[in-house]
């Protein structure tokens, strides 16, 4: 045993006094310097009474274990220390583990006695030498969404000491992707006019840290504005940002870009922006992308300049981790649509699949899987391209598909119109579905999956444009959107795929159950499933009579996970 670790053992086992909530941390130096840390363990507001926070439980036991990200040098440790059990009536307690100078995060769990079920994960923070500070820590409700309490912003943070409980600025049509383990990268943005058409176009970047639970800005902008625009992290940690709309024509018409940006955000939170080699041949808003399994980037479909539904796709091809790679043209889909959705697929040739959308020809239920082997489809010479033929129940557009890890290469989808114009959306839907493949034997003997469209039951209330986000469990989750009238929603509605014996017959259902709302109701609201196993839901749009852009920040806790499932570093 070296002699910081006999001196970081023995000075935390004598720690001991007043604590806000939680329990204190140490570390030292081989001369014995303590650092101490007072763990602040705030519970998250309740959305449906948010001037009514709730306090941190009185009475049972909170279990507390911290996780060592890296050491004092920077290099990754990644190892769970002892729990420790502190009594929540005392308000007090020391850790039982040693710690080590290093950056650290802490997991919180309700234990024996707990009058509700809560969990929490902190943000990373760095234990130093010569330090006393308060770290604040957030904790929720399980299966529960809640709003970020006041805290008071850091002074000796990197990037400021401006962190909001919101995002400052119009959030209409942001992106946002979780960077590293409790940040939040939140990219662009618009601002709307009463009737919800985009009046401006931002190119702000603000990062959340759940160290802190506050918004910060980054003190760096996008090369181009954008709204409606898609931002996928990369295998090697940077995000693409690609097309979307860039600002608004004087006639009020938006106009997209072709334009492809890669950010990079490092540990200590400051952030890179680099404009994309090559960009999208032809511009394009509200389209989808995803990551495959190569680690290339699938965008397809979108609208144009002209607002007209588009067929074609691209791939980004990241060619190693310094250069910035481009994109290059890929077979295009039958159906030229947009406010579709796209999903991955856990197929080796087939590797993602577009559902629905909206075609010039209106609502459609066509389906097509992208395939890298050309199989059936005839892609540009090296490249992919799409393979149609099959159909969901429902035509579908403005809906949300999410895959589950119940059956493989299956996808749920849920909500959306049937019918209408854009400008006049009509055929709200509850039924749930899903795409999947089944086993069938031809005349021959042949055994094969066939592709193909199952009920899956139905929705507690029909909505469109809800956003959706699958947790680290498998759980689906659908939050806000817009009923037939055009009101927003806040109902949070949690979907769970499994397969059921009936009949000696295995079967694909899902069980579908409310959770706690949204604080308030919105539409388009920005989704990121989160590494510690929760979600989080900010921006979109407070629609109804008038419409404008919401830059609340909220938290969603599922069931506390098993240690050994997080994903801490």
């Amino acid at each position: 045993m070296s002699q910081l670790q006999r001196c970081v053992r023995g000075v935390v086992r004598g720690v001991a006094g007043a604590l806000l909530g939680g329990a204190a941390l140490a570390g030292c130096d081989e001369s014995g310097v303590v650092s101490q840390i007072r763990l602040q363990l705030n519970m998250l507001s309740d959305t449906a009474n948010p001037n009514a926070p709730i306090a941190l439980p009185a009475q049972g036991e909170v279990v507390l274990t911290p996780y060592y990200v890296e050491n004092e040098r920077g290099e990754p440790e990644g190892m769970l220390y002892e729990s420790t059990t502190l009594d929540l009536s005392t308000r007090s307690g020391g850790l039982s583990s040693p710690m080590r100078l290093g950056k650290w995060r802490v997991v919180a769990q309700s234990g024996a006695g707990a009058p509700f079920p809560f969990f929490g994960v902190s943000g990373v923070f760095e234990v130093k030498d010569r330090q006393a500070f308060i770290q604040h820590m957030f904790v929720g409700r399980e299966h529960c969404t809640g709003l970020m309490p006041s805290v008071t912003p850091p002074t000796n943070r990197a990037l400021g000491n401006e962190g909001t409980l919101d995002i400052p600025r119009g959030a209409a049509g942001a992106a946002a992707v979780e960077v590293s383990p409790g940040r939040v990268l939140v990219i662009g943005g618009g601002t709307l006019d009463e009737a919800g058409r985009l009046r401006s176009v931002s190119s702000a970047l603000y990062l959340y840290d759940h160290a802190y639970g506050l918004v910060f800005p980054t003190g760096v902008t996008l090369g181009t504005a954008r709204a409606y625009h898609t931002a996928t992290q990369l295998p090697d940690g940077r995000v693409l940002v690609a097309g979307g709309v860039a600002s608004v024509g004087a006639d009020g018409a938006p106009v997209p870009t072709g334009s492809a940006e890669l950010i990079s955000v490092d540990g200590g939170g400051a952030v890179t922006v680099v404009a994309a080699g090559v960009g999208l041949a032809t511009p394009r808003s509200h389209h989808t992308a995803a990551l495959l399994k190569d680690g290339t980037v699938l965008v397809a479909g979108g609208l144009d300049a002209q607002r007209a539904p588009l067929k074609s796709a691209a791939r980004f091809y990241p060619t190693d981790a310094n250069a910035l790679g481009g994109f290059r043209a890929q077979g295009d889909m039958a159906a030229a649509r947009a406010f579709h959705a796209m999903s991955t697929l856990d197929r080796t040739n087939e590797q993602a699949v577009v559902l629905g959308g909206f075609t010039e020809a209106g609502p459609t239920a066509a389906v097509e899987m992208f395939s890298v082997s050309g199989g059936g489809c005839t892609p540009p010479p090296g490249e992919g391209c799409f393979v149609g033929g099959w159909s969901l129940q429902n035509p579908r557009w403005g809906h949300v598909a999410l895959p589950t890890s119940t059956k493989k290469s299956t996808v749920v989808v849920a909500g959306g119109f049937s019918a209408g114009t854009v400008a006049a959306p009509a055929g709200l839907l509850a039924p749930i579905e899903a795409f999947t493949t089944e086993r069938s034997t031809n005349a021959a003997g042949e055994v094969r999956e066939v592709p193909t469209s199952v009920s899956l039951g139905a929705l507690p209330e029909p909505r469109a444009f809800a956003s959706g986000v699958r947790l680290r469990d498998d759980t689906l989750l659908l939050a806000g959107g817009q009923d037939a009238a055009g009101n927003a929603l806040a109902a949070v509605t949690s979907l769970r795929a499994f397969v059921a014996n009936q009949g000696g017959v295995d079967t694909l259902t899902v069980a579908v159950a409310r959770t706690c709302p949204l604080s308030e109701p919105r539409v388009g609201v920005g989704a990121v499933g989160m590494r510690d196993g929760g979600a989080m839901w900010m921006g979109g749009v407070v629609a109804g009579m008038t419409r404008a852009e919401s830059g609340r920040v909220e938290l969603y806790y599922p069931a506390a996970p098993a240690l050994k499932d997080l994903q801490l570093d």
